[in-house]
């Protein structure tokens, strides 16, 4: 019993030092076909619908701040 709980006990700290590390255990795998046809459906949004400048504003805008002389926008 205490081998298989030291065992576990291994098993456990692989994945946290990973995450502590912050290296992901495979990098997400995303096409250039698949970014350029994700892109595009923005490229197509119809800007005169209020909800189809939303999405966008939402997709890209992290944060929009105004001030009196100027706005800093913060990208996701």
């Amino acid at each position: 019993m205490k081998e298989r709980l030291e065992g576990l006990g291994a098993k456990k700290e692989e994945p946290e030092s990973r995450i502590s590390s912050g290296k992901p255990a495979q990098p997400p795998k995303v096409s250039r076909a698949f970014i350029e046809l994700w892109l595009d459906r923005f490229r197509r949004l119809d800007l005169s619908k209020q909800s189809h400048r939303k999405r966008r504003i939402d997709t890209f805008a992290n944060a929009i701040y105004l001030f009196d002389d100027k706005m800093l926008i913060v990208f996701n």
